[in-house]
């Protein structure tokens, strides 16, 4: 087979599958989600445990997702805790947060996410010393577009 030959082969491929290649990066660009940096509170302790003050900023994202076959659409949302560090009240141990959740709900213009996260004194840390704690937020949501319009979040460490 000629030199000329395969070039012009690859060419009428790469001529195929480009449009292929580009169509997820336009799709993704309508789906991008709506960033929402919120600050942390603390709560009090939970039973025989220190407590831990959070500070810093988690960073909600979210993302309306039509629903063709019932009709109502999903909030799509990403908290990442990754802004927030943690202190004990007591002996003052420094914890990282390196935790990134994902969750899926009906859509509801006012939305309430708990979850738990684990918290260590570094990120590497052995399993044994790691803790864990919650979170809650709480949202309000512009139903056209998902973009979160007002966000409050606590964190408990247990």
């Amino acid at each position: 087979m000629s030199h000329h030959f395969q070039i012009r082969r690859l060419a009428g491929a790469l001529c195929l599958l480009a449009p292929m290649l580009l169509a997820p990066l336009s799709a993704h660009a309508q789906n991008r989600m709506n960033a929402k940096a919120v600050a942390v509170t603390s709560n009090g302790p939970v039973t025989n445990v220190e407590a831990v003050n959070f500070a810093g900023s988690a960073v909600v994202n979210s993302r309306l997702v039509p629903d063709p076959e019932f009709g109502r659409p999903s909030l799509v949302m990403q908290f990442d805790l990754t802004g927030v560090t943690g202190t004990g009240a007591k002996s003052g141990i420094k914890y990282v947060l390196t935790s990134q959740e994902h969750v899926v709900k009906p859509f509801a213009s006012n939305q309430n996410v708990e979850f738990t996260f684990p918290m260590a004194t570094d990120e590497n840390a052995p399993i044994a010393k790691v803790r864990t704690g919650s979170a809650r937020f709480v949202m309000n949501v512009e139903p056209a577009s998902g973009l979160i319009t007002s966000v409050n979040a606590v964190l408990t460490a247990r």
